[in-house]
């Protein structure tokens, strides 16, 4: 459950004891360094401590402005060649398919999920990418 990163009044040594682990769309690392340069300019112009919509619209905005001057306004057809790692999340675009009328095998697109979880497991009192 991705709200137990937020939980205050358990006892961490009880997570660490049972190897927990728990799935999140997103997971902003407190010591890369590209996060500590978004964190510090982002002050520097706005005066505040910027919260995890602020790492979101920066990815949103910075993959699909990318994704718009490189392949026009059909990039949606470029997604698989496209794979980004932001400040908070990845990008794995993927389509859902709908079929087009009953009983025909044939599918059209009917919109794209981005597939990419995180996830992040207990380790040392904190909560870090398993993957790591």
């Amino acid at each position: 459950m991705p709200q137990w990163i937020t939980f205050d009044k358990i006892d961490f040594s009880y997570y660490e004891k049972l190897h927990i682990h728990i799935s999140a769309s997103s997971y902003i690392d407190p010591i890369s360094v590209d996060v500590q340069s978004f964190k510090r300019q982002y002050f520097d112009r706005f005066g505040a401590v910027p919260v995890e919509e602020s790492f979101l619209g920066y990815d949103v905005t910075l993959y699909f402005g990318r994704m718009l001057h490189k392949y026009g306004s059909k990039f949606q057809r470029s997604f698989d060649r496209n794979a980004y790692t932001g400040l908070q999340t990845r990008f794995d675009f993927q389509p859902v398919m709908k079929a087009n009328a009953a009983g025909s095998d044939r599918y059209q697109i009917e919109q794209y999920e981005n597939s990419f979880i995180h996830i992040l497991k207990f380790q040392d009192y904190q909560f870090r990418p398993a993957d790591d």
